[in-house]
């Protein structure tokens, strides 16, 4: 615990108990490890298969085919790198090859996945929504993956494109859970 702040008397010991119970609380400060990055792609993987099972009439842009990459995004990436941040939920990012003519994945559409029961416990707020683990937030985009770019280069490019969700989603790190080969390599920043 930090000593009181006479300079700052809302800083006194009350107010790191405040924010340790809200750290404790929304954001689990356990560490992400590899065996974690592994199970977010297997349950985003699984995720988006049933998804293209279960629309098969409606074209969802999610053909595992065309399915290049998928990256853990906002807080928990930094959490990832930096150990520091805390881990409210999960937010993965699937990378779908644009092919012309093919249906785009469903841009505006974020899904709701369980981690289930692990270490990291669950955010109160998403436990009372009958969740057992932290909330996994599935969100994809269709983006160009020319011969030219690697699929990190090809991610790259779509950040720096300028369009909103690229913008906000470029204000925090980027790492690749999927393919395996890319596994815990950061994408953003380069």
């Amino acid at each position: 615990m930090a000593a009181s702040d006479p300079d700052h008397p809302a800083l006194d010991e009350a107010f790191w108990q405040r924010a340790a119970e809200q750290m404790s609380s929304e954001r689990s400060p356990e560490f992400i490890e590899i065996g974690d990055l592994e199970r977010l792609s297997d349950l985003a993987r699984e995720w988006l298969q049933s998804l293209a099972r279960r629309l098969p009439d409606q074209p969802s842009g999610a053909s595992t085919e065309r399915l290049k990459v998928i990256a853990l995004a906002q807080g928990a990436a930094l959490h990832f790198l930096d150990r520091r941040h805390g881990v409210k939920d999960f937010d993965l990012w699937a990378f779908f090859e644009e092919v012309e003519g093919e249906p785009r994945f469903p841009h505006r559409m974020v899904w709701h996945v369980d981690f289930g029961p692990s270490r990291f416990g669950a955010n109160p707020t998403d436990e009372s929504r009958g969740y057992r683990g932290r909330r996994i937030d599935v969100m994809g985009r269709t983006i160009p993956f020319g011969p030219e770019n690697d699929e990190a280069g090809a991610i790259r490019s779509w950040l720096l494109s300028g369009a909103a969700s690229a913008r906000h989603l470029a204000q925090r790190p980027l790492i690749a859970i999927f393919p395996h080969s890319r596994l815990g390599q950061i994408i953003w920043p380069a």
